[in-house]
């Protein structure tokens, strides 16, 4: 692609490739000749130490987050849990709702429910077979992907959420019309 668009960048757009597409590929390909080169160890080592940063970035976020407010009783700067220990009654209503708004926001951008590709098979098949039953019950889950779970649809929301059957790394999917 990098010789085509040096020789004629028209022809990049015949193809239907921006430019940006193409500086994207570049760099894959850029990323992929950098693993090439590195060994198993030196990829773990590596991937360590950045989860290691990352982890170590979202504790001090943590505890910044409920770090005792300065009009508490607490005096405590240490650990999270020393100073959930020694935090104020408002401190722990801080650090409860820090935590609810927590899970709220996780849970309105993680939806409980993700259509997978087994899923819609079936309930493909199933219709084309005349029982829509299945295409009723996957419309019914995907309508509110970000819904709790309710008793009444335990079982719906299990198939939904469950490992998939060992057929379904066989499914290949195409995009025709």
């Amino acid at each position: 692609m990098l010789q085509l668009a040096q020789q004629d960048p028209r022809l990049l757009g015949l193809f239907g490739i921006t430019h940006q597409q193409l500086l994207a590929e570049v760099q894959r390909h850029k990323q992929c000749q950098e693993l090439l080169g590195i060994s198993p160890e030196e990829k773990r080592a590596q991937d360590s130490a950045l989860w290691s940063t990352w982890l170590e970035s979202y504790k001090r976020r943590l505890f910044a987050e409920l770090a005792p407010t300065p009009s508490s009783s607490s005096t405590s700067t240490s650990t999270m849990p020393s100073a959930l220990a020694e935090c104020s009654s408002t401190d722990a209503e801080r650090h409860l709702a820090v935590s609810q708004e927590r899970v709220r926001v996780m849970n309105s951008n993680n939806p409980r429910v993700v259509l997978r590709n087994y899923i819609a098979q079936t309930a493909i098949e199933a219709a084309e077979e005349g029982d829509y039953s299945k295409v009723q019950i996957v419309l019914k889950m995907l309508q509110n992907p970000y819904a709790e779970e309710s008793p009444d649809d335990a079982e719906l929301f299990a198939q939904f959420t469950s490992k998939p059957p060992e057929w379904a790394s066989r499914i290949r999917v195409t995009c025709s019309s």
